[in-house]
């Protein structure tokens, strides 16, 4: 078996999914986040075609119905069982609401054609609305100003709960995505199931190497998005992760691609990389090498916490408060439409 189908084990995994593969996580995934929908179902089934066993989706990414066409697509034309590939989502968050969980996983499976998830995150802390003409389907809602639109009145360790209902007839397991330390430990204190994943953004340039220790150390499994740091247009096609210097080296050295090196860097640490791509994807797949602990040691020494994916002022919510000075938390306050108040109540201020 390749390593980039071996699977990790999920240590807080519940029971039920002992009698299935969703047991463990394929170490290489595919992050169908920003794929055109004219082209998701055709990149899904290359990606699979190529190798991949892992497909990673959003109920917000607006594109799981292409996803699930192209899983569907594969499953028949090769015979596959469907419990031979790994298949994550995520709760919107404006289906955080206790009574809601249940409409936008229900959304999400049938969209992507499935009768259950492997996995299935809270996306991102905090609420929206759920707006008068809710039906399940991911989006952000916003006032009269053009402010996102909270809902101050959902607590996580709620929404939570209502997740692990889902377990094990939709989903296997349940995790989070986009998280810090103490936003987890808040968790854990209620929590019935404890997350098997978490998902944040990691790369040589954002290892946030406390972050992983601590989930680790709590028996929870952890997955990079955006391995290749801003290499999207999203984040202004910033190719600085894959072009550093250390990472360039080590390519010619293994001779493999840089993208590659960035992607065993996290696999080294037994972290589950799910690189988003709609012209790399096998070579993504097959650029993967094991690396020597010094040239792991060599990356490590590139980190500059550097973190490209910040929703704070998108969704009225101040994201990874931790790393940031009183400054910036007041600014994007502001910019996301909170009062200081209110942001005081929900905890947005104050170290």
């Amino acid at each position: 078996m390749p390593i980039q189908t071996e699977r990790i084990a999920f240590a807080n995994a519940p029971a039920t999914a002992a009698d299935t593969n969703s047991a463990g996580i394929p170490k290489l995934g595919y992050g169908c986040w920003n794929l055109p929908n004219e082209k998701a179902a055709d990149l899904v089934y290359a990606a699979l075609e190529a190798g991949y066993r892992h497909i990673d989706s959003a109920a917000i990414y607006q594109n799981e119905r292409e996803v699930g066409q192209g899983i569907t697509r594969w499953l028949k034309a090769t015979g596959t069982p469907r419990s031979e590939i790994f298949v994550t989502s995520k709760l919107w968050l404006n289906s955080k609401k206790p009574e809601n969980v249940t409409r936008g996983l229900n959304k999400t499976l049938e969209d992507l054609q499935l009768e259950y998830l492997d996995l299935y995150l809270i996306h991102w802390p905090g609420a929206l609305a759920t707006g008068p003409n809710y039906d399940g389907s991911a989006q952000i809602p916003q006032d009269d100003k053009g402010f996102p639109l909270k809902d101050h009145n959902v607590e996580e360790k709620d929404t939570w709960a209502a997740m692990e209902t889902q377990v094990p007839q939709k989903c296997k397991n349940i995790g989070i995505s986009n998280y810090t330390k103490s936003e987890i430990a808040d968790l854990l204190k209620t929590a019935k199931i404890r997350p098997s994943s978490l998902q944040v953004e990691l790369h040589v340039y954002n290892q946030q190497p406390e972050l992983v220790k601590y989930a680790q150390s709590q028996g929870i499994q952890v997955t990079a998005y955006s391995p290749f740091g801003g290499l999207n247009h999203i984040y202004g096609s910033n190719a600085e992760v894959v072009e550093d210097p250390a990472v360039k080296a080590l390519a010619q050295k293994y001779q493999t691609s840089n993208h590659g090196i960035a992607l065993s860097f996290l696999l080294a640490k037994n972290i589950s990389p799910i690189p988003k791509t709609v012209s790399r994807i096998k070579e993504n797949f097959e650029s993967v090498v094991a690396l020597s602990a010094e040239d792991v040691q060599t990356l490590e020494g590139a980190n500059k916490n550097k973190r490209y994916n910040d929703g704070s002022e998108m969704l009225g919510y101040i994201y990874f408060k931790d790393e940031k000075d009183t400054g910036t938390i007041l600014s994007q306050i502001g910019k996301a439409g909170l009062s200081r108040a209110q942001a005081k109540v929900e905890h947005l201020v104050g170290k």
